[in-house]
């Protein structure tokens, strides 16, 4: 933080530790008064983390705030112990956003405090850069210390190859180089010659290794030229200002962001560019480090944790002022904030599924609020929400409606599984259809991306006698069938067993393997085209850290023929020798007990295919699906965004869902489904009871009912939705509800999620 501050004598600490754990709710802000010592009164400053004394143990904290005076006996106020942060790791503008994130998504105030923390901080204990012990030379002359060590040759040469290094060695570094024993730069450490010392540890910026150094940026369409001229008054006017960037797929939204962030850049400013998921940071990151160098910083959960707190710390020292990465990237330290952009911002992957539980867009949007900087929402499927906001005028939105160099969209077309079976007499995984349309584009040396999102080889096992499907006994799924492991696997909670030789229920041996995953379309592609390179991506194919990079440069240098992959490759990728893309069953998401299945299916089917046709060549999309009259399907096929988004309003306006509505999930688990039940009905109850003490309220409560997963993790599940015509409204009734209700050791938890974006 800059400025001057006041000597205070006193600090409001809030400190790391589970606060309020008898309750359902532990949101605002606890902050407790600790004496700051005479040897630490011009150190400490809001924002700085500190070792403090919490009843018998010492925890970590931030200074949230100064005072000259306390409301408790200045005797029983016990000293802050020691400085874990030479400066402020949080300015005021952070805290602000803190604050408002406890209200917001009523968490503690702690749990909303680390999402600005460096990573593995709570590992280490340490708020200062990474550090280690290295060696250095204390020799001036290196002939006379040569000449001193006399016959011990190879002291001689580990010692003048240290003396050349010019920089800190780790032990085993310099004894490599000089092929000696580590006990010989020992015996150097013991005589004088080399000394220990702690150095920051700074590695090479991640994805420097593979980023090459754009040529000329190309010139701008006149639909992007006016997209970035909006935006640009936006960012001279100094106010917070949120944009919406449609375009559909292949118009140039990137080039329009590095333009955008260039600009930022040029005046002074930081910039975070988010992505929705970690698979599309490969394409990203060569991308603008291409264009904008070592300014770049990568933040996401794949990179080692010591990578991750380099980065941090490059950012927030200034050598880095551009922060990209997926959701957490958005409390980046990026000094003197002008732009936030969320690349794909209707994905619902910026949605944190843990407490707290805030949606990436919200906070984006209050962050720049705070800082009176620049939002831009980029999409050529914005969600429902963003949409209805530029409707009304709360949003500017800029329109990019054409792909570059005008290249067509692809042709969709829809194929009917059911008359495919008939024609066929069994089920097949590709339509004849399809088949011809992939043999076609292999012929040509074309690409292919196929799409399933449902990982694994076949989706259940089943007993053919008697219906019995094989289920996880922790969760109330059944369990998919992993061809590569030999074993059934719980997607939920990660239980693996052996597939059963007899059914467990009426001890018949017909096993069938049923449905299919994309490691069944991996293989089929492999058997009906011998000749073709075909590679995976979800996530059992990427666990292997750096997996997922390989396979994208692999598939961006045309090394793979046919990509096969779950919505991992469904966006983001820009690929000019694609072609042809297939989906294999459009179906999946229409049969999600959620109001929202109608949305996603639109928008994944429009993403999956706008990855084709981006070259010379036009593109081609195969859609296999039962429901071929679905107004989704029909929409997105035509490409028809505004008569989709309007027909699905109009359905939402009916039935009083968001973006008409303010919605909570209130979920409730257990190990006793009895008990589980009854705390759902009395947190009903208490809703019901405060809204009766405030008249005219619009709250609504749905439920409560069992879940549509009602047991996951060996726990029952039941959930139960808040719905209200205000934001305020609900949040000030929840709190008022769940705030005062006590929770023993055996009860069951409470979870609550605001504007929630999963319902199973």
């Amino acid at each position: 933080m800059k400025g001057r501050y006041t000597v205070a004598r006193y600090a409001k600490v809030l400190v790391d530790a589970v606060l309020q754990a008898d309750r359902v709710l532990s949101s605002g802000w606890r902050l407790f008064d600790y004496s700051v010592p005479d040897g630490l009164k011009d150190q400490v400053r809001p924002g700085q983390m500190v070792e403090v004394p919490f009843g018998r143990q010492t925890v970590m904290g931030v200074v949230a705030e100064l005072s000259e005076k306390t409301e408790m006996s200045p005797g029983k106020v016990r000293d802050i112990d020691s400085l874990l942060s030479e400066s402020s790791l949080l300015s005021s503008k952070q805290l602000q956003l803190c604050s408002w994130i406890t209200r917001r998504y009523l968490c503690s105030a702690a749990e909303a405090v680390r999402l600005f923390l460096p990573p593995g901080l709570r590992h280490t204990g340490s708020a200062g850069p990474p550090k280690a012990r290295r060696l250095v030379v204390t020799v001036d002359n290196l002939e006379d210390a040569c000449e001193q060590l006399g016959r011990a040759v190879k002291q001689r040469t580990a010692l003048v190859l240290a003396y050349r290094a010019g920089e800190p060695l780790t032990r085993k570094g310099l004894a490599e180089r000089a092929d000696c024993s580590p006990s010989t730069v020992d015996s150097l450490v013991n005589k004088g010659y080399l000394e220990w010392t702690e150095v920051s540890l700074s590695s090479r910026p991640y994805g420097t290794d593979c980023a090459e150094q754009d040529e000329e940026p190309p010139n701008l369409t006149r639909h992007q030229a006016s997209a970035l001229s909006d935006i640009t008054a936006g960012i001279e006017s100094q106010q917070f200002v949120p944009y919406l960037l449609y375009g559909v797929t292949g118009s140039g939204k990137t080039e329009v962001y590095l333009r955008v962030i260039d600009q930022v850049l040029s005046r002074g400013g930081g910039a975070i560019l988010l992505v929705p998921e970690i698979s599309l940071t490969p394409q990203m990151v060569d991308r603008v480090r291409a264009r904008l160098g070592d300014t770049v910083a990568v933040l996401h959960s794949a990179l080692p944790e010591r990578q991750r707190r380099d980065e941090w710390y490059r950012l927030f020292a200034g050598e880095a002022r551009v922060a990209l990465g997926p959701r957490s990237a958005v409390f980046a330290p990026c000094d003197d904030l002008g732009v936030i952009i969320l690349d794909e911002e209707h994905e619902t992957s910026y949605k944190q599924d843990s407490s707290p539980r805030y949606h990436t867009r919200e906070v984006a949007l209050k962050r720049c609020q705070l800082t009176k900087a620049v939002t831009i929402l980029g999409s050529a499927t914005p969600s429902l929400e963003s949409f209805y906001r530029a409707r009304s005028g709360r949003t500017h939105i800029s329109t990019l409606p054409n792909r570059i160099d005008d290249r067509p969209m692809p042709t969709v077309e829809l194929v009917d599984m059911r008359k495919e079976e008939r024609r066929q007499g069994h089920k097949s995984i590709f339509s004849r259809r399809l088949m011809d349309e992939m043999k076609d584009r292999l012929q040509r040396g074309h690409q292919v991306l196929l799409f399933l999102n449902q990982r694994g080889y076949s989706a259940f096992v089943m007993c053919s006698e008697c219906g019995e499907v094989v289920g996880c006994h922790r969760c109330n799924v059944s369990m998919t069938y992993h061809r590569d492991a030999r074993a059934l696997k719980c997607h939920y909670c990660g239980r693996t067993q052996a597939p059963p030789e007899v059914c467990q229920n009426c001890g018949g041996r017909e096993i069938f393997r049923g449905g299919t995953g994309t490691q069944k379309v991996e293989a089929a592609v492999i058997s009906s085209f011998p000749g073709a390179t075909v590679e995976r991506m979800d996530t059992d194919a990427v666990r292997k850290r750096g997996r997922r990079t390989q396979i994208y440069r692999a598939f961006s240098r045309g090394e793979v023929d046919v990509l096969v992959g779950t919505q991992m490759i469904a966006k983001g990728w820009d690929i000019p020798s694609v072609t042809l893309v297939g989906v294999i069953d459009a179906d999946i998401a229409l049969h999600f007990p959620d109001f929202r299945s109608a949305e996603r299916t639109f928008h994944l089917v429009t993403q999956v295919s706008g990855r084709c046709g981006r070259g010379d060549d036009p593109g081609q999309v195969v859609v296999q699906t039962r429901n071929p009259d679905h107004p989704a399907l029909q929409f997105a096929q035509r490409g028809q965004l505004h008569q989709f988004y309007s027909r699905e309003l109009q359905e939402r306006k009916e039935t009083h869902y968001p973006p008409f509505s303010r919605l909570a999930r209130i979920i409730i688990r257990g190990d006793s489904e009895q008990m589980v039940k009854m705390w759902a009905e009395e947190i009903k109850r208490r809703v019901q009871d405060v809204q009766d003490e405030h008249q005219g309220s619009t709250l609504e409560v749905l439920g409560p009912v069992s879940a549509p997963i009602d047991r996951l993790q060996g726990q029952y599940r039941w959930h139960l939705f808040v719905r209200s015509g205000g934001l305020s409204v609900m949040l000030n009734h929840l709190k008022e509800t769940l705030g005062g209700m006590k929770r023993g050791r055996d009860d069951p938890r409470i979870v609550l999620d605001i504007d929630p974006v999963q319902m199973l």
